[in-house]
């Protein structure tokens, strides 16, 4: 509930209404949306006691954020997930780069499906991103098309030193302001 109502809180502050004006609708696959704005998009994710919220103007979005942790059955998931030349990258890495490079694949992969209004129905393993942490995050092909990837953004975001998070956008790389804030209290005194 805190997580909703921080959200109405902030989309009150761009579109100068009060917060609980604020109505939702939602696309075909569950992604939401103000009701009332065409121009104002915006994505929200959240990992354990973590939550970020991306912001733009006509422009679709997508973020994700994860907690980085062990998973005993990472080889399964990525099996199911990710496409046959991101799970050989993986496994290419020393073992203690490969955790990292999990959730760095796996964040850069749902903020594009999240962008596409898809989530997890995206059929991650139908595109490929790029893998390794450090590496610059993007689109490697879309269903095998090069070129559309290329029409995307995808940035890493440093949002935590136990998290990795990413952002995904359609067009040219954009200039990223980001703001961390420790509290609710801190957003609704600002």
């Amino acid at each position: 509930m805190a997580v909703r109502g921080t959200l109405r809180h902030l989309l009150g502050r761009y579109l100068r209404r009060a917060p609980d004006s604020i109505r939702f609708i939602y696309g075909p696959y569950g992604k939401p949306s103000v009701a009332s704005s065409d121009e104002l998009q915006f994505s929200q994710t959240h990992s354990d006691d973590r939550v970020a919220y991306a912001f733009a103007h006509g422009c679709a979005l997508g973020i994700d954020l994860e907690r980085l942790r062990a998973i005993p059955d990472m080889e399964k998931i990525a099996s199911r997930m990710f496409c046959a030349a991101e799970r050989a990258e993986i496994r290419q890495l020393p073992v203690h780069e490969r955790e990292r490079a999990f959730f760095s694949c796996w964040t850069r992969k749902e903020a594009y499906a999240k962008a596409e209004g898809l989530g997890l129905l995206a059929g991650f393993d139908s595109y490929r991103v790029t893998v390794r942490p450090g590496d610059q995050a993007q689109l490697v092909h879309i269903g095998f098309d090069t070129e559309l990837a290329k029409a995307w953004s995808l940035d890493d975001l440093c949002l935590s030193a136990d998290h990795t998070a990413a952002l995904a956008y359609p067009g040219a790389r954009r200039s990223l302001s980001i703001f961390q804030v420790a509290s609710l209290d801190e957003i609704l005194e600002s």
